[in-house]
């Protein structure tokens, strides 16, 4: 299986990746060595280019059509990297954007699975993390995630050879993604260190929440009476399952809590990276800055560890990175709409695997404080 990198990671501390062709790649600029700006071509139809190589789910916006590169023959366009000596053929005035090309069901299957494996893959390395416990730090747990994301895409510009999408407009952005994400992985790691499983994957699933509560505030958009009174009822589910506010209440869930919070910034961060960044150069930069970062944590903070456990959360590291590019996989093989319940098969797997193996027996709170945030993050996370 040939895993590119055409979609938007989000977070793997929780948060959903973007499809191809939405929010994914840079809406105006080329990723081609030139960065040409593709302006208005023909009788008033304009390209604006997503072009990234057809590997990297490139495409072209129509109106408001999404084609993906290749699809459009014919109509000629400016881009530097998609056919750029093609004639350009007449397009009559006011014409109508052609409507956005299906996806198979073969497709929609494909997607659906590699969701459900990405699923999965999530769940293991954070049960090789808890299997661990407090034999490792977090820094160790988080340098480990890191390097293995950097070795991967390391390896993937090696073997493609496309350097010149390293370059970069917003350095800036790039830090505060990586700070973001130092910040959001010690306390996700941490909170599967501290917690349940089945309690730990259900408060990664709040992102979706503080993105709906934040959206008005940092983005200025319309949240609407209809998804601001999901986004409450799913915190109301969020009080239920860590007992906030009760004698029974265990501070440790707040870990969790953070990091969804932290992971909310990051698909703000990243929404805004991808109006000029390729995904490869976001995953690189990413894997550069915490892996620099929890180098120097384990530098301030050396501990001892086993060579066994060093191996487990290496293996962890290396399923998390294996599993961000499974997920980004099945995102540009499906519709996003489509895929928006399979992420949450983490629960049924975290419910599983802690049973299974930790002989962790779920409280009815965590059941049912689940259901209400996976109902609420589902509705939420649909528009209208």
């Amino acid at each position: 299986m040939s895993i590119g990198f055409a979609g938007q990671a989000g977070s793997s501390a929780g948060g959903v990746a973007r499809g191809p062709g939405e929010e994914s790649l840079s809406p105006h600029l080329c990723s081609a060595p030139i960065r040409k700006r593709c302006g208005p071509q023909g009788h008033g139809a304009e390209w604006s280019c997503h072009a990234a190589p057809p590997r990297l789910g490139g495409s072209l916006r129509l109106g408001g059509a999404v084609l993906p590169c290749g699809a459009h023959a014919g109509r000629g366009m400016a881009c530097g990297l998609c056919r750029k000596d093609r004639p350009e053929s007449p397009v009559p005035p006011n014409a109508p954007a052609s409507p956005l090309p299906s996806r198979s069901f073969a497709d929609h299957r494909r997607g659906v699975l590699l969701l459900a494996l990405s699923a999965l893959i999530f769940t293991v390395e954070v049960a090789l993390v808890r299997a661990v416990g407090a034999r490792a730090t977090p820094e160790q747990v988080v340098f480990c995630r890191a390097f293995a994301q950097l070795v991967l895409v390391l390896g993937w510009f090696v073997w493609t050879g496309r350097w010149s999408l390293l370059r970069t407009e917003r350095p800036d952005l790039h830090l505060a993604r990586g700070v973001a994400s130092i910040t959001s992985w010690w306390f996700y790691y941490k909170s599967f260190l501290s917690l349940d499983l089945a309690l730990a994957t259900t408060l990664t699933f709040t992102s979706q929440l503080f993105v709906v509560a934040f959206a008005g505030p940092v983005l200025g958009e319309r949240v609407g009476l209809r998804r601001a009174g999901l986004a409450a009822l799913g915190f109301a589910g969020v009080v239920v399952v860590t007992g906030i506010g009760t004698v029974g209440f265990d501070p440790t869930v707040l870990y969790g809590l953070f990091s969804a919070v932290v992971g909310a910034a990051i698909i703000f961060l990243s929404r805004a990276l991808t109006r000029t960044e390729t995904t490869p150069a976001i995953l690189f930069y990413i894997g550069v800055m915490t892996t620099l970062a929890a180098g120097a944590a384990l530098l301030a903070r050396p501990a001892p560890i086993a060579a066994f456990d060093l191996a487990l959360i290496s293996l962890a590291g290396a399923l998390g990175a294996i599993g961000m590019g499974v997920m980004i996989e099945a995102y540009r093989a499906g519709e996003v709409s489509a895929l928006a319940p399979v992420p949450y098969l983490r629960l049924v797997f975290a419910l599983a695997i802690g049973f299974l193996a930790f002989g962790e027996a779920p409280t009815w709170t965590t059941l049912v404080g689940a259901a209400i945030i996976v109902a609420a993050a589902l509705g939420a996370g649909r528009k209208g």
